[in-house]
């Protein structure tokens, strides 16, 4: 995967998911195991940041060298500000971690196969609460790579999870070419992805609570989906 604005550039799709997670997503506790998010495709790190900030441990992952000159050091920066401000306020609430980690998708191109050995385990050895990825349908030859990252992590996980089940999937997205998107999310169905569109209304409920004075027409074309896998891939790494 080849690296350019994709990277360095906050995109509307991360804003208004982001505004959507703020106004559904239950807290993260310090008292309980902390909830944990692997984001693909993190770029600048926002989401990351606004998960962090609301007590989620997350896994931000990309490529290089957006990974080690954009996303580390935002991450390092925003969550130093992030408890800064936190303890100015006088907020006793803790505050997430975020690992950046270099993962190229081209890696899990194979849905069906084991990746190498030697990649990456961003989990670490426990689940995934929540999948996130924003802006990454936008490309046709990157469809497959992401649905089977996707695909893979989600089974990783699943195989962790004390009750074997897989992580729910929140995916946005601008629709500038109704084609290619409808044949993108058509390849992820093919691969066991149950995808259920977010209404507008229940999204724009969550852009007018962030308080942006944002009407319909400031994310027109942007579209929220929900998703979670349901066909098993037995040779997921354990």
């Amino acid at each position: 995967m080849k690296t350019g604005t994709t990277g360095t550039t906050l995109w509307l799709g991360a804003q208004i998911l982001a505004t959507y997670l703020s106004d559904t997503l239950p807290p993260s506790s310090s008292v309980e195991r902390k909830r944990r998010c692997l984001d693909l495709g993190s770029g600048v790190g926002y989401l990351p940041l606004c998960l962090a900030a609301w007590g989620w441990d997350v896994i931000a992952t990309d490529i290089e060298p957006v990974v080690s000159t954009v996303l580390t050091p935002n991450a390092a920066e925003g969550l130093d500000v992030i408890r800064r401000e936190m303890a100015r306020r006088g907020v006793l609430a803790s505050v997430g971690t975020i690992t950046p980690l270099e993962l190229d998708w081209i890696n899990y191109v194979a849905a069906d196969t084991t990746p190498p050995s030697d990649l990456p385990d961003p989990l670490r050895g426990d689940y995934l609460d929540l999948i996130i990825t924003t802006d990454t349908l936008y490309a046709p030859s990157l469809t497959q790579p992401l649905w089977s990252t996707l695909t893979h992590f989600s089974n990783l996980s699943r195989s962790r999870h004390p009750k074997g089940k897989a992580p729910e999937l929140l995916l946005a997205l601008e629709n500038r070419d109704p084609g290619m998107i409808a044949q993108a999310l058509d390849v992820g169905r093919a691969m066991g992805w149950i995808l259920k569109r977010v209404p507008d209304t229940r999204v724009q409920k969550g852009v007018e609570k962030a308080g942006w004075g944002w009407g319909r027409a400031e994310w027109e074309g942007v579209e929220v989906w929900k998703g979670r896998l349901e066909k098993l891939d037995v040779k997921a790494r354990a």
